[in-house]
């Protein structure tokens, strides 16, 4: 009876430490225990930082510095590939959040469910809008290294002056730059973004009661309004 009671009491310290242990998860986790298993975000991409770009100079190349929220991005679809990274940055980009609007439709536990697909294919979408984006930029820079490279070859040879060099590398800044801001893949993923944001839109309002709907609707209209 002694031993019988002896591991009564364990059982019931490890059900305690259990509890404990996903209530701490739910409160860390940002979908409110929304999810079911690995860590996952109920947000939806809603536009992507600019990078930076950094002006080439006589001492030292054009660069472009991409914003941490780009890491945030690719930490989302890591996460849905089964890669792990050490730790979630701490910036992101323009979102939408849903976790108030779930909470207040009471979603199911099949509801729930069917909402991770949705979300992880969300993630995939933004995180390859995302690097065909940076990939232009990228080409963009590497022709204003290429450029660079042939000014200050035209300097060590003699066939101008530091001032003249100056000059070019200044005027290759601001084409650069311009290029940059014109680069047509910007708008592509701007619109592509908004696609695969109204997809996940409708891919959750499908699975909707129409109790559900109307405060779904209602959420959305003071989302957008």
């Amino acid at each position: 009876m002694k031993r019988f009671k002896k591991y009564g009491l364990l059982l019931i310290l490890a059900a305690v430490s259990a509890l404990m242990i996903n209530s701490c998860s739910e409160s860390n986790n940002p979908a409110g225990g929304m999810g079911a298993g690995a860590e996952m975000e109920y947000i939806a991409y809603d536009g992507f930082d600019e990078a930076t770009f950094q002006d080439a100079t006589m001492e030292s190349e054009p660069m472009l510095l991409t914003p941490e929220s780009d890491e945030y991005c690719m930490y989302a679809d890591d996460n849905r590939r089964g890669k792990q990274k050490m730790q979630r940055p701490d910036r992101r980009p323009p979102v939408f959040e849903f976790m108030r609007v779930f909470r207040a439709m009471e979603l199911t536990d099949e509801q729930k469910a069917e909402l991770r697909p949705f979300f992880e294919a969300h993630f995939a979408c933004a995180s390859d809008l995302l690097l065909t984006l940076r990939e232009s930029e990228r080409a963009i820079i590497q022709s204003a290294r290429e450029e660079r490279q042939s000014i200050m070859a035209q300097f060590r040879a003699g066939e101008l002056t530091r001032e003249e060099a100056i000059a070019e590398l200044r005027q290759l800044n601001l084409r650069t730059k311009q290029a940059l801001l014109e680069n047509p893949e910007r708008e592509a993923a701007r619109e592509a973004l908004k696609e695969c944001r109204d997809l996940l839109l409708e891919n959750i309002a499908s699975i909707l009661t129409e109790e559900q709907l109307l405060i779904w609707e209602e959420w959305l209209a003071e989302r957008e309004g």
